[in-house]
């Protein structure tokens, strides 16, 4: 019988060297007018001077409107603003001041501790930071990225979906709203109210500042992307402008891109935001460029409106970027395939960043006759290479709009090129493996494309049922539940395979090998996972001088490490016994990035480390 074993997850830490965490009670709230008259304006009496009087006050003489900072029902309770004014619910909210949320409704809860923030159409949430340390980490750091993470989650019962988006910015100042009159909320001789023009476009303008856009959501992402009604992270990766120790304030503004309906401010949308964070770097390890390549063809007609495009499917009306995708060659025939009327390839490290167009010319801009011509599209990634033919008819030159044709479509918001993760991660509970005979099941979790790093629930057990030939591959590792085990008479594999980026990858190949981890089950029908496989790390890396520290913990005294080249060729080999620590010397071979083995009886772990 076979020893009792456990695939131990393995957690690979990214250490960012600097960020700005930013807290709900930390924000300023604001409407965009500081000072001004307000007296009169939506019931607000005579003391309405400051915004934050004036949005007391305003909130609760109109239960219809929704601007309010909803953290203040947890850090100013006893505050004469009610709490139930704001839309805390899915279902509906209180109309009274004082009320009280009634039973059947479910109140939301913030995504991360006990406070969040809302907010309604044209309210900033902003936040001045001390960008200092942002600039410092900066200047200490390989990257010039910063990261932005936060939380949010769209309201059921005001759904963002007219005209309504999500603006965020960094900003040299806090950010201010002007009108076309210096008395703050009036317009023109009369005031701007909540059911008017309180909340439209053409009243709201941004006063004087220095302002970097970093992000848009659009309404159409709403409900679609983000569906309403639950929490969603966004993870937004950006290259940091060159002033950006010049500018002090992170603000998210729900801005319209457009007038709505006639009552502005209901009409606009209600949106919670929570868990605020700022990273300089990039905290996932996983490469841009990896992961599956699906259709790139939207559209195959040329006319005086339309080019030919090259995309991935999105949403209706919003193709999505070639975003994994490193390498494109877009080859144009005719006369059926005789005769090559355009050729040519882009290449970008880290992906390309908009849709590709080609506007039916030649390669010196000239249109090309009406014709049907056939296409081949070869495109690239760190897994590989795939091809795409077919036909697209030229019905008219094109004269639409410049389209980006090849020009510049790199996508520049991430300048290092992290390990890929060409086969998905996995994690498993809860499942039995039944397997096919003969041959091989293959279960693989397929999960974002850019998630390296599963967050499995341990709960449940997963079963190999007798007979099952079950294989698991993945790019990093397989974690499996408490409970695994297998039953008599089962054969499961599990393997570690690392990419092969063959095909023109903007990396070159990585060593085509794989490791495995093999189970035989013999004579015990319910084999518990009951022991540890080691755990084994590697520091410095990457290393200057050649030479790395390996740590070992739960190893076997017949445990040995091998470390191979590139292409996979071995180059050294030791043993380590019962050392918890050992030294790994390439400093007499090239530089580049190097492959460390670690083998223990039938467990193995692969480390990629890198020599520069």
């Amino acid at each position: 019988m076979m020893r009792k074993h456990k695939l131990k997850n393995v957690l690979v830490i990214f250490f960012l060297v600097g960020s700005v965490v930013l807290h709900a009670q930390n924000y300023i709230y604001n409407s965009g007018f500081e000072t001004g008259d307000h007296s009169g304006a939506a019931g607000v009496g005579t003391s309405g001077n400051l915004t934050t009087d004036y949005i007391s006050n305003w909130e609760r003489a109109n239960s219809d409107c929704y601007h309010s900072p909803d953290w203040w029902r947890k850090y100013a309770p006893s505050n004469n603003f009610s709490m139930y004014n704001v839309a805390i619910t899915d279902d509906a909210w209180a109309s009274a001041p004082g009320s009280t949320i009634p039973f059947n409704y479910s109140e939301i809860v913030a995504h991360e501790g006990y406070a969040m923030m809302g907010m309604g159409r044209y309210e900033l949430i902003q936040q001045k930071y001390n960008h200092n340390g942002l600039t410092d980490a900066l200047d200490n750091s390989p990257w010039t990225t910063i990261t932005l993470k936060f939380w949010m989650r769209a309201s059921n019962k005001v759904p963002l979906e007219n005209n309504t988006e999500l603006k965020v910015y960094l900003a040299k100042k806090k950010v201010k709203y002007k009108t076309n009159n210096p008395d703050g909320m009036h317009y023109q001789g009369h005031i701007i109210d909540c059911n008017s023009e309180f909340c439209d476009d053409n009243y709201r303008k941004y006063k004087s500042n220095t302002m970097y856009e970093i992000l848009t959501i659009p309404s159409s992402a709403f409900g679609t992307v983000y569906p309403r009604g639950e929490w969603h992270q966004v993870v937004h990766t950006f290259v940091a402008p060159s002033n950006i120790n010049k500018l002090d304030w992170l603000v998210f503004d729900l801005h319209a891109s457009g007038s709505i309906g006639s009552n502005p401010c209901q009409d606009g949308g209600y949106l919670f935001l929570d868990d605020m964070q700022m990273l300089v770097g990039c905290d996932d390890d996983c490469s841009r460029t990896d992961g599956p390549i699906t259709s790139v063809v939207l559209g195959n007609t040329i006319n005086a409106t339309n080019a030919f495009s090259m995309a991935l499917p999105g949403l209706p009306g919003s193709p999505l970027p070639l975003s994994n995708i490193n390498k494109l060659r877009l080859e144009v025939f005719a006369n059926n395939g005789a005769i090559t009327v355009f050729d040519k390839t882009v290449e970008c490290l880290n992906g390309l960043d908009h849709v590709l167009y080609w506007d039916g010319t030649n390669a010196g801009g000239s249109p090309l006759a009406n014709a049907i011509y056939q296409y081949r599209i070869t495109v690239y990634n760190d897994c590989g290479q795939q091809q795409f033919t077919g036909s697209l008819l030229k019905v008219t030159d094109y004269a639409g709009p410049n389209v980006t044709n090849f020009d510049e479509p790199c996508y520049n918001g991430i300048n290092l090129t992290p390990e890929p993760c060409c086969y998905e991660d996995i994690y498993e509970n809860n499942k039995t493996l039944i397997g096919v005979d003969p041959g091989w099941s293959e279960f693989i979790v397929a999960r974002n494309i850019w998630a390296c790093t599963a967050q499995p629930d341990f709960s449940d057990e997963v079963v190999v049922q007798n007979g099952a030939q079950v294989l698991y591959r993945a790019g990093k590792q397989i974690t499996l539940a408490e409970g695994f085990h297998t039953d008599k008479g089962a054969v499961f594999l599990a393997e570690i395979k690392p990419c092969n980026r063959d095909g023109g990858g903007a990396n070159g190949k990585l060593a085509n090998f794989g490791t495995g981890i093999y189970i035989y089950e013999e004579d015990d029908p319910d084999a518990d996972t009951e022991g540890l496989i080691f755990t084994a790390t590697v520091h410095p890396n990457p290393s200057n001088t050649g030479k790395f520290i390996l740590e070992m913990e739960d190893h076997s005294e017949e445990s040995y490490v091998e470390v191979l080249n590139i292409m996979g060729t071995l180059i050294q080999s030791k043993r380590i016994g019962g050392e918890s620590k050992t030294t790994i010397d390439v400093s007499e071979f090239p530089k580049g990035i190097y492959l460390i083995r670690i083998v223990d009886g039938e467990h193995s772990e692969t480390k990629k480390v890198i020599f520069n």
